[in-house]
């Protein structure tokens, strides 16, 4: 503060933090009683006004030439900022298609890997399946020669029914332990994880991110107003406003009430 101040010319300093303060530390005015304390506060009013706009003019003198000079250097700047962040833009665009390419034929190779990987499971289920009706089928092999031997006339036909049921047991036991294999086999047979194809770079990520896009402002408003939620809508008032005064209040809008009220205006000669 203080070094701006060094930048400003005596005699705007002394309007300032001389004649101003003096003005406004020194008055004290809360009521008006009579026509001559009216005519003071017109006067004083009109003091304030002067000094009001002394200081503003004062303000801009120094202001304006700064500003120009901002202008100058933010109208230098602006053209490379718009290039550089144009090419940015592009820059973005251009690798953010190249990642959906290249994550749709991720995802096109990964489904490929678990069709693969579902055609071999079910191959192998299929032949467990195959392992599993066979070891049924020599299951009642050996029940059906274990009846005859049961019910053999003779102690040949008894032996070799009973020769049968081991055998047809040893059939059953072996296409069950296959089974058994492939079954554990065909469980553990998943797809490989397709990962990303592009390499990952430094200081580099995509974020997802969700926004909403007005199509039926009326529908907009109905939900809002449902919801209790009209803290948060913020109404330009601006043009409402210019077709009430422009019929001096007789223009009526739902929701707005015409409200009256006086502005003072004072001139300094």
């Amino acid at each position: 503060m203080n070094e701006s101040r060094e930048l400003i010319p005596v005699e705007v300093r002394d309007l300032v933090e001389r004649q101003i303060t003096a003005l406004v530390g020194g008055t004290v005015i809360t009521k008006i009683e009579n026509n001559s304390q009216y005519v003071n506060a017109d006067a004083l009013l009109k003091e304030v006004k002067r000094y009001a706009n002394k200081a503003e003019n004062c303000r801009k003198k120094i202001v304006e030439p700064l500003n120009r000079e901002v202008k100058r250097f933010n109208d230098y700047f602006r053209e490379p900022a718009k290039s550089l962040s144009e090419l940015e833009s592009n820059i973005k665009v251009v690798i953010m298609d190249y990642n959906r390419r290249l994550e749709e034929e991720r995802r096109r190779l990964q489904r490929e890997a678990d069709e693969r990987a579902r055609i071999e499971r079910e191959k192998i289920e299929r032949a467990a399946r195959e392992k599993r009706e066979a070891e049924e089928k020599a299951r009642r092999q050996v029940e059906e020669a274990l009846r005859r031997a049961k019910e053999a006339a003779t102690r040949e036909e008894r032996e070799k029914a009973l020769r049968e049921a081991d055998r047809a047991e040893r059939q059953a036991n072996k296409a069950a332990a296959v089974a058994e294999t492939k079954e554990m086999v065909s469980s553990a047979i998943v797809a490989p994880i397709v990962t990303r194809l592009q390499p990952k770079l430094s200081g580099q990520s995509t974020v997802k991110k969700w926004r909403g896009e007005v199509y039926d402002t009326a529908e907009l408003l109905r939900w809002i107003i449902e919801q209790g939620l009209t803290s948060i809508v913020t109404i330009d008032m601006r043009p409402i406003n210019a077709q009430i005064a422009a019929t001096a209040g007789i223009k009526q809008i739902p929701g707005v009430n015409n409200v009256h009220y006086e502005e003072m205006r004072t001139r300094t000669r």
